[in-house]
């Protein structure tokens, strides 16, 4: 129930919906269920300091970025997704990601991270290919 308070001035209008996307990774541990949270950097306007899933915003390249078995708004989610659980973690969701040298990850995640590479194109060197 809402409550209209005298005096008080109107609520501002609500802000833009941001696209993003999270990503829940978890794992069946031998204390039981683990799951992936990343903690959000003290500076950060929204959350700083706090624990969070994975993720983050949409960027107009996810749209270019070939999801075989999906189109649309679906792979260019799965695309955001994906490339944002790379930048945040370095864990690397894509099929062929196990024939990637570890020093090859961190320098293409180095890569995407100063902007000097899209994830399109760690994908298409590295033969790797996203699942919807």
């Amino acid at each position: 129930m809402s409550h209209a308070y005298p005096g008080l001035p109107p609520a501002p209008p609500p802000s833009q919906p941001v696209v993003a996307t999270a990503v829940v990774l978890w794992r069946d541990g031998p204390a039981g269920r683990e799951v992936l949270l990343v903690r959000r950097g003290a500076e950060r306007r929204f959350a700083g300091g706090f624990h969070a899933f994975p993720g983050g915003r949409l960027d107009p390249e996810d749209s270019a970025v070939a999801v075989p078995g999906a189109s649309g708004e679906e792979a260019t989610l799965v695309a955001c997704a994906t490339r944002e659980l790379f930048e945040e973690t370095g864990v690397l969701l894509a099929r062929g990601a196990e024939r990637v040298a570890a020093a090859d990850r961190a320098a293409d995640r180095a890569a995407l991270l100063d902007g000097s590479l899209r994830w399109a194109e760690v994908l298409r060197r590295r033969g790797l290919a996203l699942d919807p």
